[in-house]
């Protein structure tokens, strides 16, 4: 009797904003990557000054990514904002990927780098840094980051004690949450990292050695400008390399899919 092969739908196009600028050329190239990592075209969307959030968010809605530039010059000599980057990733029904004037064709670092800040609303995150990470490099850090309140550094010896409690927890947590996914993907080489900072400040650190930087957009019973958090919005204006914003319903259509669906049918 035959094996029925498994049907995989091919993922959208890679949506991607442009309005002249250097960064949003770069956004293109990084949008070319893109597509070729998914299979998949590139779909233009030309700016221009007027509803640009409203504009990008509707047709990134269609694709399977929306690709945006970080420009960080002054506000009158820009129009891809970086107040547009966070207002897309804020509002998009797909991932967002902000990519900064900084960000160059040629750079590798062979690094994904992905923010953690509650594991349990981490597994959207999860699947797309496992499936970016597979062909990127195929290694991944995990980092969680906390600053504790100025009161544990007065007190040196309560403030170690509870500084040791803390990573154990956060090991604890990141290891349930990583475990799953690291038997999923074998092939990608994961480290974990527990940080005693701001998160925004670690991550900003962490990512001047990775390609890529992924955070997750939790999905709150609040106006939807207020999902993106502070963490978010900040390594969005500041990380060198391009910053992934994922919304946590998120399930891509992926090489790690890809893999599970062979697995079922074989």
């Amino acid at each position: 009797m035959s094996k029925t092969e498994p049907c995989v739908a091919p993922a959208r196009g890679v949506v991607v904003g442009v309005d002249g600028s250097a960064a949003s050329l770069d956004a293109l190239r990084w949008a070319r990557r893109e597509a070729r990592r998914l299979g998949t075209a590139v779909d233009v969307v030309r700016v221009e000054h007027g509803h640009v959030v409203e504009s990008l968010v509707a047709a990134g809605d269609e694709g399977s990514v929306l690709v945006v530039g970080s420009d960080r010059r002054q506000l009158p000599l820009r129009l891809m904002t970086g107040n547009v980057s966070t207002g897309v990733a804020a509002r998009c029904s797909v991932p967002v990927v902000s990519v900064p004037e900084t960000w160059r064709p040629g750079r590798a670092e062979g690094v994904v780098l992905a923010g953690v800040k509650h594991p349990h609303h981490s597994q959207g995150l999860m699947a797309e840094a496992f499936s970016v990470a597979l062909q990127r490099g195929r290694r991944l850090v995990v980092l969680h980051a906390s600053r504790f309140p100025y009161r544990y550094d007065v007190d040196l010896a309560s403030g170690r004690a509870a500084l040791r409690e803390w990573e154990e927890r956060a090991r604890h947590e990141l290891e349930d949450l990583l475990a799953p996914w690291q038997q999923r993907v074998p092939e990608v080489d994961v480290e974990m990292r527990v940080v005693h900072d701001q998160a925004a400040h670690a991550l900003v650190t962490a990512s001047a050695g990775a390609d890529e930087l992924l955070v997750v957009r939790r999905s709150l019973d609040v106006p939807t400008a207020a999902h993106l958090g502070l963490t978010a919005r900040t390594v969005l204006l500041h990380a060198p390399c391009p910053v992934r914003v994922v919304p946590d319903a998120h399930v891509p259509v992926s090489p790690v899919r890809r893999l599970e669906l062979a697995g079922a049918a074989s």
